[in-house]
C-alpha cells in the first residue's frame, strides 16, 4: 500500500489543514518577490529570481536551478501545484530544501516527469519517465506526498500513479523529515506564467 492510499487522500483533494500551506498567488505583479502566500508564509527566494505575473508564479530574470520556499512547518508533506507545460523546460516542486546543496526537487516538461534527490551537492536522477500525458501550453496538475523515507508520485486525479520511491538512507541523513522548507522549483529560464496554485498539507 502506498502512503497516500494509506492515509485515505489518494486521487482527491484533502481539505486545508489550519496548519496548511495555500498560494493562489493572486496578487499584485512584482518582479522582485512572490511576497506572502494567501495563507501567510512569506517566501523566500533561494536561488534566482522569483515574481507574480497574471496571477501566477513566474521567473523575471535568466537563471538556472531557481528555488523559492516557504516555510511550512511539515516534514511529512502532501504537496500540489499547477504546472504550465513547456515543451522542452522541467519545472515544478522542491521539498525539504535545507540549503543549496541538499534538497529534492520533482519536474514535469512536455511528456516527461523527472525526480533528482540532491544529498551533500551530489544530484542523483532518481526518476525519469517519458511516458506522461500532457499538451504544451496547458496547465497541468499533480500532486506527491513525501513521508519519512518514501516518496509518492501522481496526478491530483488519481488516473495516473507512477509508483513509490524510496530515499536512500545517506539521502535521507542529509533530507530528514525535520526539514520543513517546501516550494517552486525551475530548472532553467522561460518567460512564462509558470506555476499556480501552491499547496501544503500535513500527512
Amino acid at each position: 500500500m502506498n502512503l497516500l492510499t494509506q492515509y485515505g487522500i489518494m486521487g482527491q483533494a484533502k481539505e486545508l489543514t489550519a496548519s496548511g500551506v495555500f498560494d493562489s498567488f493572486d496578487r499584485a505583479n512584482n518582479v522582485a518577490s512572490l511576497g506572502t502566500a494567501d495563507t501567510g508564509q512569506v517566501w523566500v527566494p533561494r536561488v534566482g529570481t522569483w515574481g507574480i505575473r497574471n496571477n501566477k508564479a513566474y521567473q523575471p530574470s535568466g537563471a538556472t536551478h531557481s528555488i523559492a520556499t516557504v516555510d511550512s512547518g511539515m516534514g511529512n508533506v502532501l504537496v500540489s501545484v499547477d504546472i504550465l507545460v513547456h515543451a522542452t523546460i522541467a519545472r515544478g516542486v522542491c521539498l525539504r530544501f535545507k540549503d543549496i546543496n541538499n534538497y529534492i526537487i520533482v519536474l514535469l516538461k512536455h511528456g516527461n516527469y523527472i525526480v533528482y534527490i540532491k544529498s551533500n551537492g551530489a544530484f542523483r536522477l532518481a526518476v525519469n519517465n517519458n511516458d506522461i500525458q500532457t499538451t504544451v501550453g496547458e496547465y497541468f496538475n499533480f500532486q506527491l506526498g513525501i513521508r519519512d523515507d518514501l516518496i509518492d508520485y501522481y496526478t491530483l486525479d488519481g488516473k495516473t500513479y507512477w509508483g513509490t520511491l524510496a530515499i536512500q538512507p545517506a539521502e535521507y541523513t542529509a533530507l530528514p523529515n525535520t526539514i520543513v522548507n517546501h516550494g517552486l522549483y525551475a530548472l532553467s529560464y522561460v518567460d512564462d506564467d509558470t506555476l499556480d496554485n501552491f499547496k501544503v498539507e500535513e500527512i
